[in-house]
């Protein structure tokens, strides 16, 4: 797979709460970064584990739909720049998620490298039920 199938797949992995399959996506030494994470919350990831254990949680928290999935050329095809919208439900507070996103993926060919993920984090807290509900959930 290219990596803007990759990319493309781990939208629909989200989606459908796999969040194990969206980690298999990831090299066993892939990298996650979240450049725009609030203070005090991690923003890097290195490792397959890693990112699982960041991620394990994610379908007990959030469902999430996305779409508006457009690319940007690259002339690398383990490259991928994507941009997409993604609509969702908080499961606890029952709040609302409007969210808009930038990816840059880097992939082997097979499993992604790094992903560089662009997102809104104030967005985020709102819909889990502000800053303290989503800091407790980002400690697990």
């Amino acid at each position: 797979m290219n990596a803007q199938e990759i990319l493309t797949r781990s939208l629909e992995l989200l989606e459908n709460g796999d969040a194990r399959g969206w980690c298999d996506l990831f090299h066993p030494e892939g990298v996650l970064e979240f450049p725009y994470a609030p203070p005090g919350w991690p923003n890097r990831f290195e490792g397959r584990e890693a990112i699982w254990q960041h991620m394990q949680k994610f379908p007990e928290h959030l469902t999430v739909k996305f779409g508006e999935v457009s690319f940007y050329p690259t002339a690398d095809e383990n490259l991928a720049i994507g941009e997409f919208h993604g609509d969702g439900t908080a499961i606890q507070s029952g709040g609302k998620l409007s969210q808009d996103y930038i990816s840059v993926l880097h992939t082997d060919g097979e499993h992604i490298v790094l992903y560089r993920d662009f997102w809104n984090p104030v967005k985020h807290m709102e819909a889990l039920g502000g800053a303290e509900a989503a800091a407790a959930i980002v400690r697990g």
